[in-house]
């Protein structure tokens, strides 16, 4: 009876464990999915002003810090003529938690990267060009 005790004691412990480390270990792609989401916003907001602008910038690392960033570095290009590329590079660090073979949780850094460059397009819309 004793011994049936201390092993469902066991597996109970190790049934947690590894459970927790599956949530663990699914929350930073979340976190990953709400940082590119939020950059490819910026992105087509810079697309439709041509470019980086104060505001697109303040944008980006208002949202992030919302969303738990820190350390935001935000790089794009100010002014883009039409059918040129423009690219936007953001960088920010996020604190996670994992959990240690001991069954101690730490936290660490984890750098988050985003860069990418697209085609600087002309809409046209049905009132025709301005």
């Amino acid at each position: 009876m004793i011994a049936q005790a201390i092993v469902l004691a066991l597996s109970l412990v190790v049934m947690v464990s590894i459970s927790l480390q599956g949530v663990l270990f699914a929350v930073p792609i979340f976190q990953r999915m709400t940082f590119d989401a939020i950059c490819h916003r910026g992105l087509m907001q810079m697309d439709q002003s041509g470019g980086m602008t104060d505001d697109i910038q303040l944008f980006l690392e208002n949202h992030l810090a919302q969303a738990g960033f820190q350390d935001i570095l935000v790089h794009g290009d100010r002014s883009v003529t039409l059918g040129s590329e423009m690219s936007l590079f953001v960088q920010a660090s996020l604190a996670v938690r994992s959990l240690t073979t001991g069954l101690q949780m730490t936290q660490e850094s984890r750098a988050f990267v985003y860069h990418n460059s697209i085609l600087s397009r002309h809409l046209v819309t049905a009132a025709g060009m301005p």
